[in-house]
């Protein structure tokens, strides 16, 4: 009996502890994923291409914007009827990313090359907004909002920017800055 009596008011005990924590409310998460992104362009080239940089001196890197280049990013295709969402950000893959600067590191090598050129050292590109303000790309938001042709174009600038500690040699420059586009 005692057996039987306490096995009852586990369970009993258990039930009350049950409805003592019952749920208040429900989260419900709902999203759509789509099988294709809208056509990316880069200065108007397929979506991986290169912006080339002027060649500049170790002294000319002294100046004002060197090696300045403009390019711009579409994200989308005026002859179809357009990307999603009214608003595009390019998330960016921050591997190249100098954590401190927020500017793309130089991560030229030559594999295999038996007369190697050298790698550029002290110098980074920085990548600015179409006003000219430095973007921070291990930090910063890039977004766009849709135009009239119903894609969505980011206008930037890249210079060569001179590392902290302003010791610069001189060498061949090469980085990526790989991005996905998140519409919404």
């Amino acid at each position: 009996m005692n057996k039987l009596a306490i096995a009852l008011s586990a369970a009993l005990s258990l039930g009350a502890v049950a409805s003592a924590s019952a749920q208040d409310a429900t989260i419900t998460f709902n999203g759509n994923i789509t099988a294709a992104a809208c056509a990316i362009n880069i200065g108007g080239d397929a979506s991986s291409s290169t912006v080339t940089m002027r060649t500049v001196t170790a002294e000319g890197l002294k100046t004002t914007n060197p090696g300045h280049r403009n390019f711009t990013v579409t994200v989308g295709d005026s002859t179809v009827a357009g990307c999603p969402g009214n608003t595009a950000e390019l998330i960016l893959d921050t591997a190249n990313v100098n954590p401190l600067t927020g500017n793309l590191i130089n991560r030229h090598v030559n594999p295999g090359d038996p007369n190697p050129d050298p790698a550029a050292a002290g110098v980074e590109v920085r990548i600015l907004d179409e006003s000219g303000t430095a973007i921070n790309l291990a930090s910063d938001t890039i977004e766009a909002a849709k135009g009239s042709d119903n894609n969505f174009t980011y206008k930037f600038q890249a210079i060569y920017h001179v590392a902290d500690h302003g010791v610069v040699t001189a060498g061949k420059f090469a980085s990526a800055l790989p991005f996905i586009v998140s519409h919404y």
